[in-house]
């Protein structure tokens, strides 16, 4: 019995067939395309390039925005990866009208536009409220931590940058010392470099890169005193060495996620040095103090010092009441978790995203934007499907683009 077999790949046609008769009606890519088309890219900070001249034009930002949504849909986040898409995946080829930009202008476009990469975050948000996907009565807030673009043995504390400084001044006397030898021996029978001893230009070589060494650690110092840190990250610089909730340390940010709770789409999001979650509500904290603490009776029972601060969160009372609501049923905080956690188990083992690819906090927050856009345009597709969301998109008012 014979095979199913397919049109040889050397068959001629007449009429060759068309990108877009490839794309099937429901394919994602449909929708990334129609929303871009229709956000005001000029508005949220995306502009083109102006060309040299002569020089070749930029890339429409619009192309490279679309590009991006899909590769972080589709678990190709790097440049490298969505260059080689552009080449091979029929869906990118209709997706950015088969041009072929290369990584490092890929690379470029989210390392400069970032806060605008934040603002087509917040307008998705904007989008699923019009379509009636938030509800806003239940809002899960937790952090994740996920890795930063540094190793672990690329982190040092002042102790050790100090005790490196001492040790490379050391291996810089030694070889002084042995240029002085070589010296000698020059001034004597001229016989240098013999005797498995390193030529004089070899030692030259070795001792500026160690005083080139010395002087990058000596300014990690010099940065790390005048911050007032007691510890850096070296390839990162804006990372920390932070606990994970399995009581592993890694380098990294700590990630937070505002999540309704309706439809489970991240409402806000803010990636943050800071490991301690509890912290994240500092900001809207104020600190209490009153001279009458110096004349109060019971001052000896109240504290040891001139005063006594009280700290307040200025919604304490919302706080107050949210946490006797945990304690009296414990279905709130199953609720949190299931709400909450979900898209973070998403981004590091669906999306394989669990560690970051760029560095430093203002491109680490571009690279979670693009993630959590992604990630909300993923879920409305499940929820509505790609012909509703069509749909609503063309009831959007259309914009301009950028000039």
């Amino acid at each position: 019995m014979g095979h199913v077999s397919g049109v040889s790949r050397d068959q001629g046609t007449l009429f060759p067939e068309r990108l877009d008769d490839l794309i099937g009606a429901d394919s994602a890519v449909r929708v990334i395309d129609a929303y871009i088309d229709h956000l005001d890219l000029g508005e949220l900070g995306f502009a083109r390039m102006p060309a040299p001249e002569p020089g070749r034009p930029s890339y429409d930002p619009g192309d490279l925005l679309k590009l991006y949504l899909y590769g972080y849909m589709n678990r190709l986040r790097s440049s490298r990866d969505l260059e080689a898409a552009c080449r091979r995946n029929i869906e990118v080829l209709w997706l950015v009208h088969r041009l072929r930009p290369c990584f490092k202008t890929i690379a470029a476009f989210r390392s400069e536009h970032g806060e605008a990469l934040r603002g087509v975050c917040r307008s998705f948000v904007l989008f699923a409220r019009r379509a009636g996907l938030l509800a806003g009565r239940v809002v899960a807030v937790d952090g994740s931590k996920f890795e930063a673009d540094n190793a672990m043995e690329r982190h040092c504390t002042r102790a050790e940058v100090e005790a490196e400084l001492e040790r490379l001044d050391q291996r810089i006397a030694a070889y002084l010392e042995g240029l002085d030898r070589a010296d000698v021996i020059d001034a004597g029978d001229g016989d240098g470099g013999g005797d498995g001893e390193p030529s004089p230009e070899a030692v030259e070589r070795a001792l500026d890169a160690l005083r080139e060494r010395r002087a990058h650690v000596e300014q990690v110092h010099q940065d790390m005193q005048a911050t007032g840190e007691r510890a850096r990250a070296l390839t990162d610089g804006d990372s920390r060495k932070m606990r994970t909730g399995r009581g592993e340390w890694i380098i990294g940010y700590n990630v937070q996620l505002a999540v309704d709770g309706e439809h489970g789409l991240i409402v806000e999001h803010e990636v943050t040095t800071e490991a301690n979650d509890r912290r994240q509500l500092v900001r809207g904290q104020r600190r209490y103090m009153t001279p009458a603490c110096r004349t109060c009776a019971i001052k000896a029972q109240c504290t040891a010092g001139q005063y006594r601060q009280v700290t307040r969160h200025r919604h304490e009372a919302a706080l107050e009441a949210m946490d006797e609501r945990a304690h009296e049923d414990p279905y709130w905080m199953s609720l949190r978790r299931s709400t909450a956690e979900h898209p973070f188990a998403t981004f590091k083992h669906a999306h394989q995203a669990r560690r970051f690819l760029t560095r430093g906090l203002s491109r680490v927050r571009a690279e979670m934007a693009l993630s959590v856009s992604a990630y909300n345009l993923k879920r409305m597709i499940r929820i509505l499907g790609v012909e509703t969301l069509l749909e609503l998109i063309a009831t959007l008012p259309r914009t301009a683009r950028p000039a």
